[in-house]
């Protein structure tokens, strides 16, 4: 027998509760090698390919990931639930406000993509189009937490990834900065043979690796 107190003891642990301290989005080239580690081989230091470019800072109401689950129900006389469910699509999109001006946030915010080589030393010109191309690419987004053994790093991968809605924000004075909104939405890669791909690794997670259930690693 066991009280309730011996019970939750076991039940709970307050290690495992994960915040976002610092989180950054990067993107890369559609025809980029895909991604199948963030780790060092050698280390448990991060380790990201350099062709990875960084969206910069976003605003601290952070990263909103969300995924919809489109079912389909199939009804039968005398059940007043359904007798049957299948699932038809798993839609991922992310949600984030960038706060810097630079290549990247330009170019997914008006559908063009730009190039350093472009305009001159005083001035570049960026012409939008009446459609914005439907251009893809691939994206990661990183965060990271601290824990009593280190640093624990948390990724989430889009194999092909495409802007699916903007939202301009406002020229100002004010307390807000001139901002770029975004929806991303994830999309299968047909070479990778999915949409979405998630990364957990660093020394917190080699801590906390037993505790959150994963057998003690070989070697």
């Amino acid at each position: 027998m066991a009280t309730w107190n011996d019970f939750v003891t076991t039940a709970k642990d307050r290690k495992l509760i994960r915040k976002s301290l610092d989180a950054v989005v990067m993107i890369d080239d559609i025809e980029a090698d895909l991604l199948t580690t963030i780790m060092s081989a050698t280390t448990t230091d991060l380790e990201i390919p350099s062709t990875f470019k960084s969206l910069g800072w976003h605003s601290d109401e952070g990263l909103s990931w969300a995924r919809e689950v489109e079912n389909s129900e199939l009804s039968a006389h005398g059940s007043v639930e359904a007798v049957r469910t299948d699932v038809r699509r798993v839609t991922h999109t992310l949600s984030m406000t960038c706060l810097e001006t630079n290549l990247q946030t330009l170019g997914l915010q008006v559908g063009v993509e730009l190039s350093g080589a472009d305009g001159s030393a005083k001035e570049v010109v960026i012409t939008e189009p009446s459609l914005p191309d439907a251009r893809e690419f691939r994206l990661l987004a990183l965060s990271v937490d601290d824990t009593d053994f280190g640093e624990i790093y948390f990724g989430k991968y889009f194999a092909s990834a495409k802007v699916t809605g903007t939202t301009p924000g406002a020229w100002s004075d004010g307390d807000n900065a001139q901002s770029y909104g975004l929806t991303i939405t994830a999309f299968k890669d047909e070479t990778a043979g999915f949409s979405v791909c998630h990364f957990m690794g660093g020394p917190g997670f080699s801590g906390l690796r037993e505790a959150m259930g994963w057998e003690p690693a070989a070697g």
